[in-house]
């Protein structure tokens, strides 16, 4: 038991470096793009813990439920995330085709 809380501890403390070197190394890159700085952040939480399902320590089926969940709640956000895009492009884009409908149909006359 107390080996697995060692194990344990270790990763959590290997994890924060990890993702503070992830942080310094690709916020100035990715700044812009929140989504991806998520994703990345997710795999390494997910990706470090499935080395304790591999070890395990952990078991597979509450990470598999917790991995499910990201995906699930990744899904969404990013279909959301789609949507506002689109609906922003379609705001800018209908008074230039209003205008352009315009000119057009006053050359026509």
């Amino acid at each position: 038991m107390f080996d697995h809380l060692a194990i344990k501890l270790t990763y959590l403390g290997l994890l924060g470096i990890v993702i503070a070197i992830e942080h310094l190394m690709a916020y100035e890159a990715w700044r812009h793009n929140e989504l991806a700085r998520r994703v990345t952040g997710i795999a390494t939480v997910m990706g470090g813990a499935l080395i304790l399902v591999v070890a395990g320590v952990l078991d597979f089926v509450t990470w598999a439920i917790i991995m499910a969940g990201f995906c699930v709640a990744g899904a969404v956000t990013g279909a959301l995330h789609t949507n506002r895009q689109n609906r922003e492009r379609k705001q800018r884009l209908d008074p230039l085709r209003e205008s352009i409908d315009a000119i057009a149909s006053s050359e026509t006359e």
